[in-house]
């Protein structure tokens, strides 16, 4: 079982790191003009799914449903299966920094 310091920390972590995600989404919605496109993807042949500006928030949102789902899931398994629970919560903080290494491959791509 987590310490309450530590288990504070990361739900802290986890939170900063999606907020700093959904920062760069309105960075790159508000910093790009308003009728072009943003890139979305980019495979080897270049460029192979352009945008909508609004589309750039599915990202965010996206890690927050899978946040949210997991840290559900850790509150119902911590009285159960503490191991579970654990499993979950260091899951969950796979998904923030993927969430922000994904984010700032968005920023890369837009500049």
């Amino acid at each position: 079982m987590l310490k309450p310091k530590i288990e504070l920390i990361i739900h802290i972590f986890i939170l900063i790191s999606w907020l700093f995600s959904l920062a760069i989404c309105s960075y790159i919605f508000f910093s790009t003009h308003k009728d072009l496109p943003v890139i979305l993807h980019f495979g080897p042949q270049g460029i192979d799914y352009l945008g909508k500006k609004i589309e750039i928030f599915c990202l965010p949102l996206i890690g927050l449903f899978f946040l949210g789902i997991n840290y559900f899931l850790f509150e119902r398994l911590m009285k159960k299966d503490k191991n579970l629970a654990n499993y979950l919560i260091y899951l969950n903080i796979l998904v923030a920094i993927l969430l922000v290494i994904l984010s700032l491959k968005y920023l890369f791509l837009n500049r």
